[in-house]
C-alpha cells in the first residue's frame, strides 16, 4: 500500500519478479474506506499484504482477507492477525534486500524481525565498534558485499560505512533464539505512522516561532501512540497549545510537539556526549508498555468527550474525541496538576500524547476502585449510602476557597463563551438574555469540579477521589449542582429507558429519583418549597450552560439538545425576577 518508503517497493518488485508474483499497488485513499479497501482486494485477487503496522493498528476491527501479511518500517510490538501468516521484516535503503524476516504465530512484545535472509551478516556493535554479547543492546550493523557506498557522496559513505560495515543508527539486540529485535533509532530520527521524522526539522521550526535556543527534541512511539517532546533549558515558560498554533504553518500535524519539558540542564555522559537515553517523558519511561502484548490498548471506559485505556504500570490514557480542541486538552493537563497542589484527591497527569487517528490524550495515574455510578449499578441497595458519601464529598470540595489565578472563574468563562455564540444558533437578542442569566449568578470563589456527577467520582476503600477535571473552576456551586441534573434528568430525557439503563443502570424515572435524592441531601436544611425553587433555578442555569456547548464543545451535543436548551434558557430568563436574592444566595 502506498505510501511505503522507497526501500520497500524495489525489494518487493525484485522478489515478485523472481518468483512470478503479481504486484498491486493500492492507492492510500483506500486506507480510509473499508468498503473500497475490500473491493480493491477482491477485484485484484490479492492474497498477501505488505504495509506498515500503523495501518493495522488504526483499522484493527477491519477483516483482512489475506493468506499472508508482511509488515515493516515501524515497531510492531503486540501486532497479530489471526488466521493470517504474519511476517515482520527489517531492511534499510542501503541493504538493497530484506535484512531479516520473522514469521510469528501469536502476538509478541517485543516482536523480533528474525534472522538474515541472505549472505549478509547482521550483528550488534557498541560505541567502541565491538560486537556485544547476545541479549545486549547496541547499534544494528551489517556487512553487505553488494553495496559499496553512496553515489557522489563520499563523506556520507565514510560516515556510515566503515571497514565494509554499514551502521544503521538503529538500536537492537540479538535474543536467545538468535533473532534480531529492533528497539528504535539511536540518532535523531524516528517514525510516526510510517513517516520518517528528523527531529532537527522540528527543532528548527520551534526556534523560529519562539525564543527557545537550547533545545533537544525526542520522539517516543509505542504501537499507535506517540509523543514528541521538546526538552529545553531556557528560562522561559512555554504553552504547548499556543506553540501548536504557531507551528501549523511550518510543520505537518504529526510533527508538532505534544509537550515541552523544562530542565535545569541536559544530562551528559562521561564522554561529554548528550545522554539521550535519559531524556524521558514526565512519567519516567514507556518501558512498562512492553509488558502489554495486545495489538491495541485495553479500553476501560467510554464517555461523551473521551475514552479511557489501560496504559500499563498503573497508568491510563484518557484519549479525547476528535471534537475536543487541543487547547482544551492542554488546559486540563495544567488544571489537574494545579488542583493536585491544593491537596484535592485527584490522579496526577503527566503529558499529552497523540494517537494514529490524530486524537490527543493525557497519560495519568490510574485510580484503583470504581466510580460511584458503577458502584450504584453493582449495589442498588446501597444507593442512598453512596449518594450520601458523594454529596458529602462535593460539599467538602465547595468549602475550598480559591484565589489562584490559574483556576478560571466559571461565571466569567461562561459569559465569554455566551458572547461567542454563533448567530446561526442564537440571535443577538437571545445571546444578551443568556448572558444576563450568568450575570445574575452571585460572585463566589468556591472550588468547582465543573462536571460533577457520579461517573466522575472514584470510590476506593471508602475514600473519594475526583476524575475528569477538564472544566474545574472557581465560582458558585450551582455550576456543579446542574451537572447532576444534566447527567440524570436532562440528557436521559433524549434517550430510551433501555439506553438509560445501559448507561446509568437506572431507567429514566429511577435516574430522576436519584437526582432528587442528591438535591435533598445537599440542601438538607431547606423546606420542600425552597428546594422546589432551587431545582427550578438549577434547571434554568443548566439550560443556559448547555447552550455554550455550541462554542466550547462543538459536535458533542446534537442540534435537538442544543435547541431544547436554548428554548428553556430563554423561558427561564423571563422568570428571573421571580427568583429573589435570598433564594439564589441559599444555593450556596
Amino acid at each position: 500500500m502506498s505510501p511505503m518508503n522507497f526501500v520497500s517497493l524495489p525489494i518487493i518488485m525484485a522478489f515478485s519478479c523472481a518468483f512470478g508474483n503479481t504486484i498491486a499497488i493500492m492507492p492510500y485513499l483506500y486506507a480510509e474506506n473499508e468498503e473500497e479497501f475490500n473491493k480493491y482486494i477482491k477485484e485484484n485477487n490479492i492474497n498477501c499484504g505488505y504495509l506498515t503496522p500503523s495501518f493495522i493498528y488504526k483499522h484493527s476491527e477491519w477483516e483482512i482477507p489475506w493468506k499472508k501479511c508482511i509488515i515493516s518500517s515501524e515497531p510492531a510490538d503486540g501486532l497479530y492477525l489471526p488466521n493470517v501468516k504474519c511476517y515482520n521484516a527489517y531492511a534499510s535503503t542501503e541493504s538493497g534486500c530484506l535484512l531479516a524476516m520473522y514469521e510469528y504465530t501469536n502476538p509478541l512484545t517485543p516482536l523480533p524481525v528474525g534472522k538474515s535472509q541472505s549472505d549478509i551478516k547482521l550483528f550488534i556493535l557498541n560505541e567502541e565498534g565491538k560486537e556485544v554479547p547476545q541479549g545486549n543492546i547496541g547499534e544494528i550493523c551489517y556487512k553487505n558485499p553488494y553495496v559499496r557506498g553512496y553515489i557522489n557522496h563520499p563523506e556520507l559513505t565514510n560516515k556510515l560505512i566503515q571497514d565494509n560495515i554499514f551502521h544503521t543508527s538503529d538500536a537492537g539486540e540479538i535474543n536467545d533464539e538468535g533473532n534480531l529485535i529492533v528497539h528504535g533509532r539511536l540518532d535523531q530520527m524516528f517514525k510516526v505512522r510510517g513517516y520518517r521524522i528528523d527531529t532537527n526539522d522540528i527543532a528548527d521550526a520551534v526556534k523560529k516561532v519562539s525564543n527557545l535556543k537550547n533545545i533537544v527534541v525526542k520522539g517516543f512511539v509505542y504501537k499507535d501512540i506517540s509523543s514528541i517532546i521538546v526538552f529545553y533549558t531556557d528560562n522561559i515558560k512555554i504553552n504547548a497549545a499556543s506553540m501548536r498554533e504557531k507551528l501549523f504553518n511550518l510543520l505537518p500535524e504529526y510533527m508538532i510537539p505534544t509537550n515541552y519539558v523544562h530542565l535545569e540542564e541536559f544530562p551528559f555522559l562521561e564522554t561529554n556526549k548528550l545522554d539521550k537515553q535519559n531524556l524521558l517523558p514526565p512519567e519516567g519511561s514507556w518501558e512498562n508498555l512492553t509488558k502489554i502484548s495486545s495489538p491495541n490498548l485495553q479500553l476501560i471506559a467510554k464517555g461523551r468527550t473521551s475514552d479511557i485505556y489501560n496504559f500499563g504500570d498503573n497508568k491510563i490514557l484518557k484519549l479525547y474525541h476528535r471534537s475536543i480542541p487541543f487547547n482544551e486538552i492542554n488546559k486540563e493537563l495544567d488544571l489537574i496538576n494545579t488542583v493536585s497542589s491544593f491537596d484535592i484527591p485527584t490522579p496526577y497527569a503527566y503529558e499529552i500524547v497523540r494517537s494514529s487517528n490524530n486524537n490527543y490524550g493525557i497519560i495519568m495515574d490510574k485510580l484503583n476502585g470504581i466510580t460511584i455510578e458503577q458502584a450504584i449499578k453493582n449495589n442498588p441497595d446501597k444507593q442512598k449510602f453512596l449518594i450520601e458519601k458523594f454529596t458529602q464529598a462535593i460539599k467538602k470540595l465547595h468549602q475550598t476557597q480559591v484565589q489562584d489565578e490559574r483556576i478560571p472563574d466559571i461565571k466569567q468563562t461562561s459569559i465569554m463563551y455566551a458572547k461567542q455564540l454563533n448567530s446561526s444558533f442564537c440571535s443577538n437578542e437571545d445571546k444578551t438574555k443568556i448572558i444576563k442569566i450568568f450575570e445574575n449568578i452571585p460572585n463566589t470563589k468556591n472550588f468547582l469540579h465543573g462536571d460533577y456527577h457520579t461517573g466522575n467520582v472514584i470510590i476506593t476503600d471508602n475514600k473519594i477521589q475526583f476524575i475528569d477535571l477538564m472544566f474545574c473552576a472557581k465560582g458558585h456551586p450551582v455550576f456543579d449542582i446542574l451537572c447532576m441534573y444534566s447527567h440524570y434528568v436532562f440528557l436521559p430525557s433524549f434517550d430510551s429507558d433501555e439506553a438509560c439503563i445501559l448507561n446509568l443502570g437506572l431507567d429514566k424515572t429511577g435516574a430522576e429519583k436519584l437526582y432528587n435524592l442528591f438535591i435533598k441531601m445537599y440542601y438538607n436544611n431547606k423546606t420542600d418549597n425552597e428546594i422546589a425553587n432551587i431545582k427550578e433555578y438549577i434547571k434554568g442555569v443548566h439550560a443556559a450552560r448547555i447552550c455554550l456547548a455550541d462554542v466550547a464543545l462543538a459536535n458533542v451535543f446534537s442540534n435537538e439538545i442544543l435547541q431544547t436548551a436554548k428554548k428553556r434558557a430563554l423561558a427561564f430568563y423571563e422568570q428571573l425576577n421571580n427568583f429573589k436574592a435570598d433564594i439564589i444566595s441559599s444555593l450556596c
